[in-house]
């Protein structure tokens, strides 16, 4: 079976106009040795530099890896696995650009003194922006290249599955792309020393982040 469609979806665009924001950081693509800086899948096929608000796509690598997973299984189909695959990466790294720079609803008064994350925090809550705007707007395609790259993630980024679990658990039946603000406000409101720490202050803060969003859920469909 095979989840091919002639549909290439621009997921970081759909997150960003999901959020009205108006336009993506700048991005620049490499063709050859370009390695991203973390030890992460996601972040060896690109990256995100924060002194300059810049996307890096690595489009070798990328090339490379989307023929390891063709080569996996007949179900991939070597031109848009290369191409589905890119697009996700892309996506990664603008969720990067998003948590770093708080552009988003009422994140935008942190801006100024902002402090760099963690990668053991940093890296859970991008994989979950990545993860939740996909199964808002992704295809079963998308989906099955996100899960198999995902596999081969340290640990740590795993964690974004925590905080699927405690959004399932309050039982809200809201989109998990609407809780991307809420997830964002509490990163950025203190300097957390590690995941743990981190799911405590959402602990601390839920209601504000089920203020939040839920506020976004009525103004979208008062639109």
């Amino acid at each position: 079976m095979t989840f091919f469609t002639d549909e290439i979806i621009m997921l970081a665009e759909e997150l960003y106009q999901f959020y009205d924001i108006p336009k993506l950081k700048k991005e620049r693509n490499v063709l050859k040795n370009c390695r991203g800086l973390g030890d992460g899948i996601w972040d060896i096929l690109g990256f995100y530099v924060p002194s300059t608000y810049e996307v890096v796509i690595c489009d070798s690598e990328i090339e490379n890896y989307a023929k390891k997973l063709a080569q996996s299984s007949p179900e991939y189909d070597n031109d848009f696995t290369k191409l589905a695959l890119r697009e996700l990466v892309r996506l990664h790294e603008h969720g990067h650009a998003l948590l770093h720079t708080g552009n988003i609803g009422p994140l935008r008064r942190f801006k100024k003194g902002y402090k760099s994350l963690p990668s053991v925090v940093n890296e859970p809550i991008t994989e979950f922006i990545a993860w939740s705007t996909l199964k808002r707007f992704g295809t079963k395609f998308f989906e099955k290249i996100f899960e198999k790259v995902d596999e081969n993630t340290p640990d740590y980024y795993q964690k974004w599955k925590d905080i699927k679990q405690m959004i399932d658990c309050q039982s809200e039946n809201i989109d998990y792309i609407d809780y991307i603000p809420g997830l964002v406000y509490v990163a950025r409101k203190e300097l957390w020393k590690d995941f743990e720490s981190f799911c405590k202050g959402l602990e601390q803060e839920w209601n504000v982040i089920k203020t939040i969003t839920i506020a976004r859920r009525i103004g979208r469909k008062e639109k």
